[in-house]
């Protein structure tokens, strides 16, 4: 917990989560959901399928540099792999960075592109159902006057988004399951004068390196060296399902000089918070912390949280000259009603009062092949949080990288996000080493080890400690059509003796993933995976997994059919195991496993004529070890638990 704030995502610790999902995912039922999190589609795209509205859409994409990556395709083809797009010329290494969590490439190696029709208009529909009877939506429960969801057990998802070139405008309709009141999203977006942008509505915004502000997407920590610099969203509209991390306003970018940029957004927001255990009171006159998710779906939950009403005005002003980049950043933050502290010697630091105001000069550059960024900022209290960091391509077959870190323990910053061992950019200090080498042709080895300490009591560490995380990546491209990949992951922490007594053990871990694809046929691509996750101390456990999946594509591209299916066997949730699953056109999914069991997924997607998508998709989740599925309002009594999915999409 961010001193009464709790981090803008509020998720489990996500060991093999791709750092791009981990920002935008959703805890729902005890399975990670990514929904699309942005009406310019934010979530990864398919390069091969995409069609040219969609590329366009990409952060940083222009139509001079859409059409050099088009005349490149059309000389020598499709672009194969990621790698290729740095023969791209205008391409800069920040928008490769920025493009590799949010593209991913299945060309097939020998399918033709076949673009996909354009539109100014879309429309699309999702609705979402758990077959089994959930324990929250029970008759009996209404009837004895116990706790139950007072809406449909039906999710529901609507979005119309219009391109006109240069206004654009979406809305989203969106209801969860359980609850009774739809959720309203919606951006209006337009080109003025020069290279000036207005937005109205909800927006992203993202300053610096994120030690102020940075509620977009964001890569994490990475040995990759195009994911190594944290770099932020910028200001950018976001019509979009997700209920936190977006704010609600005016927003203005404009150049003030052909070397100096300036970005403004006032929003008023509606955030979700927690009253606390003694202020479940609707006339309570304070809040505890902002909450990630919160759900409006039982009486219980709607005495728990509030909607708390945020204003917040942040601007930005960017100059540059040659390859050197200064920034500043002020953000200025005031709610409805305090933010009361806590009894807890662990959120000794939380933040307390009805306002906050962060102030960041942030810089990048760049000297011969070495990259160099960093930045510092100060909350109102003059708590710091600095962070600097450089990249060093030494040879075009090895480079270097490395960053320092340290966030003040009372530093204070609601939305920050940055380089971290937590979600929290508060209390920690980090090194951070890593670097990329090629021996020979088709094998890639890169490496990350990151050392860091905190200050003060953290949740279940009753002291301070330290920790680290080392991380190697062992790619090799067999041929065109096949490649392995190689993951081994390990992590040291402490954590409080579960017995009675100020005892902190070593808490120890591995993980290993190896993965096999390849393509025995143009439109058909077979992935082959095994995980395992070790717990070394304080007990002893384990967990593995096997997964297979195959996708296969008609030719004229109007039919695909995708299935995948999970083998998983692992002694506690420490152990748990993360198996990334194919979805629904702007939906991704990634079930958290644990127990004994299987998971099957069957995905299929058809064309009907030129404008019509439609997508259905099955998912079970069966248990060997238990006769029941999840907890409280969620169980199910029965030992599998199936979801089902349809989609229609229309695009003129």
């Amino acid at each position: 917990m961010l001193g009464g704030l709790s981090s803008a995502a509020q998720l489990p610790e996500t060991d093999w989560l791709p750092e791009t999902q981990a920002n935008e995912a959703v805890v729902e039922d005890g399975q990670l959901l990514l929904e699309e999190t942005s009406w310019e589609q934010h979530g990864k795209i398919r390069w091969h399928q995409a069609s040219r509205l969609e590329r366009l859409q990409l952060p940083g994409m222009t139509e001079s540099l859409l059409l050099a990556i088009e005349k490149h395709e059309q000389q020598y083809g499709p672009l194969l792999d990621f790698e290729e797009f740095q023969c791209i010329d205008g391409l800069a290494v920040e928008q490769l960075r920025i493009w590799r969590v949010l593209i991913r490439m299945e060309p097939n190696f020998k399918l033709k592109l076949v673009a996909e029709k354009e539109g100014k208009h879309q429309l699309l529909w999702r609705t979402r159902h758990i077959l089994e009877n959930q324990e929250g939506y029970s008759l009996s429960r209404q009837v004895d006057g116990r706790s139950f969801y007072a809406g449909s057990p039906w999710q529901q998802l609507f979005r119309y988004r219009y391109d006109g070139h240069p206004l654009q405008f979406a809305v989203v309709l969106e209801r969860d399951p359980g609850e009774i009141p739809w959720q309203l999203s919606f951006a209006l977006s337009g080109k003025g004068p020069g290279k000036s942008r207005w937005m109205i509505g909800d927006m992203r915004y993202g300053a610096g390196y994120g030690l102020t502000i940075n509620t977009g997407f964001y890569a994490g920590k990475s040995s990759d060296p195009l994911l190594a610099i944290p770099l932020s969203s910028g200001l950018r509209p976001a019509a979009s399902a997700a209920e936190w991390q977006r704010f609600r306003g005016v927003g203005l970018q404009f150049s003030i000089h052909p070397k100096v940029e300036y970005q403004l957004m006032l929003s008023y927001t509606r955030q979700h918070a927690s009253l606390g255990e003694q202020l479940q009171d609707e006339d309570a006159e304070g809040t505890q912390r902002l909450y990630a998710a919160g759900l409006f779906r039982t009486a219980t939950e709607l005495k728990k949280w509030r909607q708390l009403g945020e204003f917040t005005a942040a601007q930005a002003i960017q100059w540059q000259h040659k390859k050197l980049v200064v920034g500043w950043s002020s953000v200025f933050h005031h709610w409805e009603y305090p933010f009361l502290p806590s009894n807890r010697p662990d959120q000794l630091y939380q933040f307390s009062g009805q306002k906050q105001w962060l102030n960041s000069l942030w810089w990048r550059g760049q000297w011969r092949n070495l990259s160099f960024y960093g930045e510092m900022a100060l909350d109102a209290q003059l708590d710091r949080a600095w962070l600097v960091g450089w990249l060093w391509p030494l040879h075009k077959t090895f480079g270097i990288q490395g960053s320092l870190r340290h966030y003040g323990v009372a530093y204070q910053s609601p939305y920050a996000q940055s380089l971290s061992a937590r979600a929290l950019v508060q209390g920690e200090s980090g090194k951070l080493a890593g670097f990329w080498w090629e021996p020979v042709r088709k094998w890639r080895i890169q490496a990350l080890i990151d050392h860091y300490s905190w200050p003060w009591l953290r949740y279940q560490i009753d002291r301070p400690s330290a920790g680290n995380d080392k991380q190697v990546w062992v790619f090799y491209q067999q041929r065109k059509q096949a490649q392995w990949s190689l993951r081994l992951r390990t992590f040291e922490t402490e954590r409080n003796r579960s017995q009675e007594g100020p005892f902190v053990d070593p808490n120890k871990r591995w993980q290993l993933r190896l993965m096999y694809r390849f393509l025995p046929h143009p439109q058909c691509d077979i992935v082959l995976g095994y995980q395992q996750s070790q717990q070394l101390s304080p007990t002893p456990t384990r967990g593995y997994g096997f997964w297979q999946s195959i996708r296969w594509q008609a030719e004229n591209k109007k039919l695909s059919i995708a299935a995948q299916m999970i083998l998983f066997d692992t002694d506690t949730y420490d152990t748990r195991l993360y198996v990334s699953e194919r979805d629904l056109r702007f939906a991704s999914s990634m079930p958290v496993l644990s127990g004994e069991g299987q998971r099957w997924m069957v995905l299929s997607q058809y064309k009907l004529g030129k404008s019509w998508d439609v997508g259905l998709r099955f998912a079970r989740l069966r248990y060997f070890d238990r006769d029941e599925v999840g907890s409280g309002l969620d169980l199910i009594h029965d030992w599998k638990r199936t979801e089902f999915k349809i989609q229609l999409l229309y695009i003129l």
